[in-house]
């Protein structure tokens, strides 16, 4: 070889170990472990848009003695990409990042964007989850003769048990039976052909909503009041509830359980006990027998089977359910 041929083998060879790298290829063409960027520092979970995107999703890169840097960080700045965002071409890479940093630096912000509706969306659903409520007078001859009647806030899904046991709460008759109350309805109904308007009392089942039905009526032509059902009075003695008492007499409706009956006689000690520590036992004294009563029996209809010659010896009362108490410890 000559000196000639040696002089340009050996000029090439020095271009080449200081070329630099200067074409628009693909990231898929570039390996993510020699991705690099030159520029200003991307900060941790940002992401900056600068520059124009070619025709297809390719970045231009500028290469140099760089830094290696992950191959989920680059620096985008300000145009839309896809419809939205567009890309700079002279895209600068620089310096290591952690994986899946990215860095957005754009007139609108991200963040102050996402806040505001997520703001917004949350309001909307709280005020759907509000429920609004409903003035109510409630007319009380028949739990409280000394007050005529009561305005409550009702919202549209409170039923007429829920309001019995709110009123029973409110005057402090814990002790009263509540299935001993029910509401009625007095509305007015225009007769046909124009003859003058009657009005109508009806009774309300407990899951009837008073205040949803007020607003499909006119104002001023529902009437609310409580009503009375048939009970009687049943002795029960409960000296292991108060040792010093003797029995107790409550007034009760027929369907009233015996497990409901428990809940009044604890109610009457303010007692904060399980109902299901107790039990109403139906005792005869001669001959002797004791029967627990089931929890769904009603204790009103059980006295009024009673033979009336038998009444004497027959008694109601109350002690700990044994039963239950060994299912716990089994437990």
């Amino acid at each position: 070889m000559s000196r000639k041929h040696y002089t340009l083998v050996y000029a090439v060879v020095n271009m080449l170990k200081h070329v630099t790298y200067r074409s628009t290829s693909s990231l898929g063409r570039v390996s993510s472990d020699h991705l690099t960027c030159r520029g200003s520092s991307v900060s941790p979970d940002t992401m900056s848009l600068k520059g124009e995107l070619p025709s297809s999703p390719q970045l231009s890169l500028k290469g140099g003695n760089n830094n290696l840097m992950s191959s989920d960080t680059m620096s985008l700045k300000d145009e839309p990409l896809s419809d939205t965002l567009s890309l700079k071409s002279n895209l600068n890479l620089k310096n290591y990042h952690s994986p899946d940093t990215i860095s957005l630096h754009s007139t609108l912000s991200f963040s102050s964007l996402a806040a505001g509706r997520l703001s917004s969306r949350c309001s909307s659903t709280n005020s759907l989850n509000e429920q609004h409520t409903t003035a109510v007078k409630i007319h009380l001859r028949s739990l409280r003769p000394d007050i005529e009647y009561k305005t409550m806030s009702l919202s549209s899904s409170t039923t007429c048990r829920q309001l019995i046991l709110m009123l029973l709460a409110k005057f402090r008759l814990r002790h009263r039976d509540p299935n001993l109350f029910f509401i009625t309805m007095e509305v007015v109904v225009r007769a046909p052909g124009g003859g003058a308007p009657a009005r109508r009392l009806l009774e309300l089942e407990d899951h009837a909503c008073p205040a949803e039905l007020q607003q499909c009526r006119p104002r001023g032509e529902a009437r609310f009041s409580v009503g009375l059902r048939r009970g009687g009075l049943l002795r029960v003695y409960d000296s292991i509830l108060m040792p010093g008492s003797q029995y107790k007499s409550l007034l009760v409706s027929y369907r009233t359980t015996a497990e409901e009956l428990v809940q009044l006689l604890l109610n009457c000690y303010s007692n904060k006990e399980n109902p299901k520590h107790y039990t109403v036992h139906e005792v005869n004294k001669s001959p002797y027998s004791d029967r627990p009563l089931r929890p769904d029996e009603c204790p009103l209809l059980v006295e009024s089977e009673w033979p009336r010659a038998a009444r004497a010896n027959l008694a109601l009362v109350l002690r700990r359910n044994v039963s239950y108490a060994l299912s716990l410890k089994s437990r």
